[in-house]
């Protein structure tokens, strides 16, 4: 397997992470060294976000929403791909912590 750099993983064109710096970090400076070619971080936000949406749509539904979002925007993957690959993520991971670890993961309004 070809060794594959972080920075090509990420398609970046600038070798820069901002690491996240709690009460410091906006949205406004995540998307400028986004825009610069960067890799810019939320520390605080996401997180919040995703705790609401895993308790209100259950972990399945919200992981995979997440990686859709994720792999179709941020990675301008195809919606196609991006949606398989999440749904088997968000399928294999629950089955993974949820049935094989048996740590119980929240189940949403719709039962998955």
């Amino acid at each position: 397997m070809p060794h594959r750099s972080l920075r090509t993983a990420l398609s970046l064109r600038l070798p820069i992470i901002q690491g996240p710096m709690t009460g410091a970090d906006t949205p406004a400076l995540a998307a400028a060294v986004s825009a610069a070619g960067g890799f810019g971080i939320l520390d605080h936000v996401a997180p919040d976000i995703a705790a609401y949406a895993i308790e209100r749509a259950g972990y399945r539904v919200t992981v995979a929403l997440m990686l859709v979002f994720l792999l179709a925007v941020v990675e301008r993957r195809s919606v196609i791909m991006s949606a398989l690959l999440a749904a088997a993520m968000a399928l294999g991971s629950f089955y993974l912590i949820n049935d094989v670890l048996r740590v119980p993961l929240p189940v949403g309004a719709w039962g998955f």
